[in-house]
């Protein structure tokens, strides 16, 4: 496998874990490539990496399969926060917009907790949010709509 297409699998490797899909856009926005390219890529993963994920036509896009092992040792938030905001061609993409990083105490970020956030604020949805405060002490609830995730990382 050549640098670039190991660059490719990683950033498909970061969004299937992340975000839980991946689709011929998220490649033609991150690489300024063909549909039929983009298309040509995630078969090449899927060839090579037959268990990570399953295409669900009602999605329209691969998902993340309970079978999904890494091949690479970078499925942090950090790595993905780098690896969707810097594209070959720089735009204010969806991809872009979607994550800033701010510094923060270490910190344990679940994908499947992420995942959901990061599908709101591509299709512009609210989300209602729980949380227990520590001043109060009770469960509170919020509907809110976000722009962008900022992640402590």
């Amino acid at each position: 496998m050549g640098i670039l297409s190991a660059a490719k699998f990683h950033f498909i490797e970061q969004l299937i874990w992340w975000e839980g899909q991946i689709n011929d856009n998220h490649l033609i926005e991150k690489y300024n490539i063909t549909r039929v390219q983009a298309s040509t890529i995630l078969k090449e993963y899927r060839q090579t990496y037959p268990d990570n994920l399953y295409y669900d036509q009602s999605a329209n896009a691969y998902l993340i399969d309970d079978k999904f092992t890494a091949k690479n040792q970078f499925l942090n938030v950090t790595d993905y926060l780098h690896v969707i905001t810097s594209t070959v061609k720089p735009t204010k993409s969806k991809l872009t917009l979607c994550a800033i990083e701010v510094e923060a105490p270490l910190r344990n970020i679940n994908p499947q907790q992420v995942r959901p956030i990061l599908k709101a604020i591509r299709e512009q949805l609210a989300i209602d949010i729980g949380y227990i405060s520590q001043c109060e002490k009770s469960a509170l609830k919020k509907h809110a709509a976000y722009s962008t995730l900022s992640l402590i990382a």
